[in-house]
């Protein structure tokens, strides 16, 4: 009984690692400031951006304020992120208090492209996009990252002649550009594997 106990109380202590959260971030929606004529492509570059980002914060243990919730702060403070004067660092700790956040991060796309280049054996297709990140520690009132210019790129060769998406590679170029620029910011915040069930946990001891 009491080698059982002292099981479940094992058990225990490890789901308690796995579900401890770490800071708090808000994720403020991205916003998409490209010439970008197609307005379909905008928005799913845009969605491509916030998913990465909420899903990244979230398998590190990062409490992400819901969404809603970061919506209703901007309105309260009557500020507008498609304005680019509020692309300010103060302006972004003002949102952090309201939302008792230890960061703020702020994603804008600014240009976005495409070409490809055939030659005799092969087709090669590129995708890009230009960006810029804010991502600022509230309580240190400090900038990690402070309107940090960056890129994405996505490219695929095939040998097929026209087979290659470009506009697939520029949307997957969202993604590639910011896992780069987090990539040291996220080191000390390793992804934590899924809690198991206790009775999962037992059973493999």
């Amino acid at each position: 009984m009491k080698k059982l106990s002292l099981i479940f109380a094992i058990a225990g202590l490890h789901l308690a690692a796995y579900s401890q959260t770490g800071p708090k971030i808000a994720i403020l929606p991205t916003f998409n400031a490209s010439g970008e004529k197609d307005d379909n492509i905008k928005t799913q570059e845009k969605g491509i951006a916030d998913k990465y980002l909420t899903d990244e914060f979230t398998a590190r243990k990062f409490t992400v304020i819901a969404a809603d919730a970061v919506s209703a702060a901007l309105a309260d403070l009557k500020i507008d992120m498609s304005d680019e004067e509020a692309w300010k660092r103060d302006v972004l700790f003002q949102l952090g208090d309201k939302l008792g956040a230890d960061f703020v991060i702020f994603d804008v796309i600014t240009d976005n492209g495409q070409h490809k280049s055939p030659n005799f054996f092969t087709n090669t297709a590129e995708g890009w996009v230009s960006e810029k990140l804010w991502l600022v520690n509230v309580q240190k009132r400090s900038a990690v990252f402070s309107a940090k210019a960056f890129k994405g790129n996505s490219k695929h060769s095939e040998f097929v002649f026209g087979s290659v998406t470009g506009t697939e590679l520029q949307k997957m170029a969202v993604k590639n550009g910011l896992a780069d620029i987090l990539k040291d910011f996220f080191a000390p915040y390793p992804k934590q594997p899924e809690a198991k069930p206790a009775e999962q946990q037992v059973r493999g001891n």
